[in-house]
Parts: structure tokens; C-alpha cells; sequence
């Protein structure tokens, strides 16, 4: 063997540190079952689908749908808490890099990002700097409109209405409409 070569264990220890860094947020349930739930036209099957979605290892409560597929990502810890009788739309991203929890008959519409994970700003050579993450709380009754982001550490109020679009990147009172980039309370709704 060359003086220069290195050694079998030296080759297998970095080949172990490669595959855990790049595999090490797989959960193979999950994704297997994501993506076989995939097979299914949207709007077809939706209570299927959320028996789907519980083989996966994901807590939904009883009478939730689900429109259409929906991504989860994120590496082990996070854990996603779907509530009774929700609607959950077709191209919902859910990130549970921490918690994410929605409460019962809540309603999510089309293409809706759950995020917990970001990035605190870096200095100039890199603005992304080191990662963050945060639970997201969805209040029981809430609706999200049509592709609303709603960002790591955000809790949307019981009875609140995101309309579509909106950024929402603070906390949002109970029974109020936000709408916009970032989202601002545009009106507080009664009963």
C-alpha cells in the first residue's frame, strides 16, 4: 500500500459521515407512503388519502380529507399534528423540522407552505446564516387561503381567515382576516 493511500477504516468512517449527512432526515414510512398516496387523482379518494397520510406516521384526527398530495420534509424530531374534521387542499408543503400543529376543522387550501425552518442573516459572504426553527400553531376553525406561507415560529389564531398569498411571518389574534406580504390584519370578524 502506498504511505499516501488512506486506510480501509479511514475510507469506511467518511463514507458512514457522507450517508448520514445526506440521508439522515429520510423516514422511509413516510416517503413510501407520501408517495404511493401520489398514485390518486386529485379530489379522488380523500378520506383514503388520509388514511394514508396516518400509515405515515402522522397523527390526523377523525373526519379530516385530504384533496390531493401533500410533501412533509424534514429531518427526525418534528413531529405533524393534523386535527379533526379538516379539509387539507391538494400541494399542501409541510416542513416539521419542529412541530407543526393544526387544530380541529381547520381548512388549508391549494399549495399552502407550513414552514419551521429558516435561516438567521449571516454575515456578507454568506447572508444565510446558521439555521433556526420554530413550531407552527394553526388555531382550531382557521382557513388558509390559495398558496398563504406561513413562516417558522408563527401561531395563526382560532377562527382566522389568511387570505390567499399572504406572508404570514408574526403571530395572528384569534378571529381576524391578514392578508398581504408580510400579512397585516386587515379586519376583525365576529361570530
Amino acid at each position: 500500500m502506498r504511505p499516501d493511500a488512506p486506510d480501509a477504516r479511514g475510507l469506511a468512517a467518511k463514507l458512514t459521515t457522507v450517508l448520514r449527512d445526506e440521508f439522515g432526515a429520510l423516514r422511509l414510512r413516510r416517503s413510501l407512503v407520501l408517495g404511493a398516496m401520489r398514485c390518486l387523482p386529485p379530489m379522488v379518494g380523500n378520506r383514503v388519502r388520509a388514511r394514508f397520510v396516518r400509515l405515515a406516521g402522522i397523527e390526523v384526527g377523525a373526519g379530516t380529507v385530504i384533496g390531493g398530495a401533500m410533501t412533509v420534509v424534514g429531518p427526525p424530531g418534528g413531529r405533524l399534528t393534523i386535527g379533526r374534521n379538516c379539509w387539507i387542499n391538494s400541494g399542501t408543503h409541510v416542513d416539521v423540522s419542529a412541530d407543526v400543529t393544526i387544530g380541529d376543522g381547520v381548512a388549508v387550501a391549494q399549495d399552502v407552505m407550513l414552514l419551521t425552518s429558516s435561516h438567521v442573516i449571516g454575515p456578507p459572504a454568506r447572508r444565510a446564516g446558521p439555521s433556526l426553527t420554530a413550531p407552527v400553531v394553526i388555531g382550531d376553525g382557521a382557513w388558509l387561503g390559495a398558496r398563504v406561507v406561513v413562516l417558522p415560529g408563527v401561531t395563526v389564531g382560532p377562527g382566522a381567515i389568511v387570505a390567499a398569498g399572504a406572508v404570514v411571518a408574526g403571530d395572528v389574534d384569534p378571529n381576524t382576516i391578514v392578508g398581504g406580504v408580510p400579512a397585516r390584519a386587515i379586519r376583525s370578524i365576529d361570530d
